[in-house]
């Protein structure tokens, strides 16, 4: 089996808590100072994590990783003033800042000034806006969480929990659904796991990988391998839990027919020709 890839140490470099500084709570409502600093704290925790990983400290990589989460600020958009945190106004009371007077502004490129009206006539004015670009802070916390889950699935997986990590390679796709060291984990861990549903999973995860990767990613070739080996492994898979499937039901009807000395095996079916089958009882 392909070796999975290694925790994220990505860490951009920042000025974090001193000891004897405290952060503020994840779930508060932050100003943008405030999230800096738990971001920060959070970097900090990850390194120390990595370095636990280095010397496959599993268990304490992993709570490293888990801490540094906790530190990770949920939603790190509130902003507001120092005063007004100081003051415990709520965010739903901070005032949005004042819109510009709407003016109309005529269209150069459609050859008279009363277009705006004549689409709005016709239903077919475009109020839609494009979306607004993420803020950076609520960016860098989403990716964040998705590296830190990532690499508590990687400790999991090295302590022979996949279906844990399963779970957690889930949550860091939540976060960030391209990230294709935590769908390549997915994929190898449900491959641990086995049985077709996990299979299955596991083939959706890779063939994603080869829609999403360039082509120039080293990932690229182990991907395809595990691909090809994968469809032989689920046809059979398939086949060996029809088979265990029949088998407990025909146990199950054995079970019932013998209090009247009967079993399933007086029980014939064969293709009636119409897609169906026909049954015959014999003695």
């Amino acid at each position: 089996m392909p070796r999975p890839p290694s925790p994220d140490e990505s860490v951009t470099s920042h000025d974090t808590f001193t000891s004897a500084q405290e952060p503020p709570s994840p779930e508060s409502e932050f100003t943008d100072s405030e999230a800096r600093a738990l971001l920060d704290e959070a970097s900090k925790l990850k390194e120390l994590g990595n370095e636990a990983f280095r010397s496959q400290k599993w268990e304490e990589a992993r709570e490293k990783y888990e801490q540094a989460l906790g530190c990770v600020p949920m939603d790190p958009l509130v902003r507001r003033s120092a005063d007004e945190v100081e003051h415990g106004v709520p965010a739903y009371e901070v005032h949005p800042p004042e819109e510009e007077d709407e003016q109309e502004v005529p269209n150069p490129n459609s050859g008279s000034d009363n277009s705006k009206g004549k689409e709005k006539e016709n239903g077919t004015e475009n109020t839609s806006d494009p979306p607004a670009p993420e803020p950076e802070l609520k960016k860098e916390a989403r990716l964040a969480r998705a590296v830190l889950n990532n690499n508590i699935a990687a400790c999991l997986s090295k302590q022979n929990q996949p279906a844990l990590a399963i779970d957690y390679c889930t949550r860091a796709l939540n976060s960030d659904p391209g990230y294709g060291k935590a769908l390549y984990r997915r994929a190898l861990c449900r491959q641990e796991v086995g049985g077709w549903a996990a299979l299955s999973g596991a083939k959706e995860d890779l063939k994603k990988l080869v829609e999403i990767l360039p082509p120039s990613s080293p990932l690229l070739p182990s991907v395809r391998s595990s691909l090809l080996t994968l469809e032989p492994l689920l046809s059979s898979t398939a086949e060996k839990e029809k088979a265990e499937m029949f088998s407990k039901l025909k146990d199950l009807g054995n079970s019932f027919l013998g209090k009247f000395g009967l079993s399933t095996d007086n029980f014939q079916f064969s293709p009636d020709g119409k897609g169906g089958y026909a049954m015959n009882f014999q003695r």
